[in-house]
Order: C-alpha cells, then sequence, then structure tokens
C-alpha cells in the first residue's frame, strides 16, 4: 500500500513538473509581440501616447496618388549608452525599431562585441530562433558610422502592406487598361 502510494504521489509530482515545463515552453518571447512597451502593428498615434518625446524624422511615398506603402520614420531619444530609439512604420502599423547606441558604445566595444551579444539572446537558443522565425522577426545589427543600431523588424507587417499596395497597382493597371483601350493596338 506504502509502495502504491509512493508511486501515485511520485507520478503525481511528475505529472505536474511536466505541466509547469510545458507552460514555459508556452512562454512567448517578448520580441515576438513587439519592441518594449511598444506593440508590433500599432499606429503612430498609439506610439505616441507610449513615447511622448517622438518627433516624425523622414516620410515617404506621401503624395495623394501614391500606390507604394507610406514609410515614416520618427525618433526619440534615449539615455547613455542608447542614443535614440527609431520607431517606423508602414501605413500607420508599427513594424521596426532601430536601438541606436552612442559612439561611445562603438570606441569602447565595437560592433562585433553588439552582434555577438544580440546572436546570444536572440539565436543561440534553437527554440527560441525557431519561436522568431515563425513570427517572422528578424533580428541584426550594422553600424552607421560609428552609431551602431540594432534592428529589430516584424517582416510579417512590412510583407502585408506591400501585398496590399501591389494589389492596388494591379487594379490600377487593370482600370487604365481598360479605359484607355490600347490592347488591341499591342
Amino acid at each position: 500500500m506504502k509502495k502504491l502510494l509512493c508511486l501515485s504521489t511520485i507520478s503525481t509530482v511528475l505529472i505536474l513538473l511536466s505541466f509547469h515545463a510545458g507552460a514555459q515552453e508556452a512562454e512567448e518571447p517578448a520580441i515576438i509581440t513587439g519592441h518594449g512597451d511598444t506593440t508590433w502593428g500599432q499606429s503612430v498615434e498609439e506610439v505616441k501616447a507610449i513615447k511622448p518625446g517622438i518627433e516624425l524624422v523622414r516620410k515617404q511615398n506621401d503624395a495623394p496618388d501614391s500606390t507604394s506603402p507610406l514609410l515614416e520614420m520618427h525618433q526619440v531619444p534615449g539615455k547613455a549608452p542608447i542614443a535614440a530609439f527609431q520607431y517606423w512604420f508602414v501605413n500607420d502599423r508599427l513594424y521596426r525599431v532601430h536601438t541606436m547606441f552612442t559612439e561611445d558604445v562603438y570606441d569602447k566595444l565595437g560592433l562585433e562585441y553588439v552582434k555577438d551579444k544580440i546572436q546570444e539572446k536572440y539565436e543561440k537558443d534553437h527554440k527560441l530562433k525557431t519561436a522568431l522565425d515563425n513570427a517572422g522577426i528578424s533580428i541584426g545589427v550594422f553600424n552607421n558610422g560609428k552609431i551602431i543600431v540594432a534592428r529589430y523588424e516584424n517582416l510579417g507587417i512590412r510583407d502585408e502592406e506591400e501585398q496590399k499596395a501591389a494589389e492596388l497597382r494591379r487594379e490600377n493597371t487593370e482600370k487604365a487598361a481598360e479605359t484607355l483601350k490600347i490592347d488591341h493596338l499591342l
């Protein structure tokens, strides 16, 4: 009877541990849903509410007849060793964040150090790397002169907006072909 009770207790503990381990594995890395306190896909206004000091730095494809996605880059100052954060939007959806490090980081640590740390954090663990790949999250490091930039990007959002733009261009071409009626001349 004691053996049976002991086996039952051990089985229960093992089952509980497996549930706990499964729950830990199911936890989604924060970068999959967004960067810091932002969420992928948020609008400029939503990010402005979180980052009140954010300012528009660059806008592209904002002509009224443009069939390309509207691209906007906003920036907010950081605190050393971070010079600034850049928030990139495609058609008013957050899809990329750049963490820009001060020149001091470049001078004292170097690009390779930052690359190695990013790889260690996001690529060393196979499950994490797979989760990032499956979610369409791309992370990389590059330099712009003496400024090191860590890039976090949700490729799925950018791809969705590019596909919408391509569809709009196809529709516009079809309408123009119908209006101009030149197909028989080609």
